[in-house]
């Protein structure tokens, strides 16, 4: 899959739009190969879909409707405009566990890169933040419909607690 590329096009236009969008769907891609891979899911299509998920700004706006149009223009495969739109539209439930990854690792990212633009020095406990946004996540019913089990819940929790090292990059 030529999307995978972070040299692909694609990104390369997010990157000249903005560098900070670029990077957060690098460190989200990651994420989400890194967990998609031990879940045993499709790692290039999760990938993708971490790498795409605010690919709508290159249109104005991260709606699904850009995303959308964007996606079809460089005909994505079915599978990543499906988990996409299931991510993006909020009139979409989550139902697919690839989307729970995306939804995990965009979170995860987007909490670290948040508290560390407002004080680049902070020592952040990762274990208690992610804990944190496993249980909101959780509580607020938002993958109540999904087809993701607590034990797959639990092993995405440890494998993202376990990148630890990894956050650092976000500085």
């Amino acid at each position: 899959m030529d999307i995978n590329d972070p040299k692909w096009q694609l990104l390369v236009d997010l990157k000249t739009a903005s560098k900070d969008e670029y990077y957060h769907a690098i460190h989200t891609a990651y994420l989400c190969d890194r967990i998609a891979r031990k879940l045993t899911l499709d790692d290039a299509v999760v990938k993708a879909c971490g790498y795409y998920h605010r690919i709508g700004m290159l249109k104005g706006e991260n709606s699904w409707e850009n995303v959308e149009e964007i996606l079809n223009e460089n005909q994505f495969p079915s599978a990543v405009k499906s988990i996409l739109k299931e991510y993006i539209d909020k009139s979409e439930q989550i139902i697919s566990k690839e989307t729970v990854v995306l939804l995990f690792s965009d979170t995860v990212i987007s909490s670290i890169q948040y508290l560390f633009s407002k004080n680049p020095q902070v020592v952040l406990d990762y274990d208690k933040l992610i804990d944190a946004i496993f249980r909101k996540k959780i509580e607020s019913g938002i993958i109540d419909y999904s087809h993701i089990s607590m034990g797959e819940i639990q092993e995405m929790k440890k494998i993202l607690i376990e990148e630890r090292l990894y956050y650092d990059f976000l500085r």
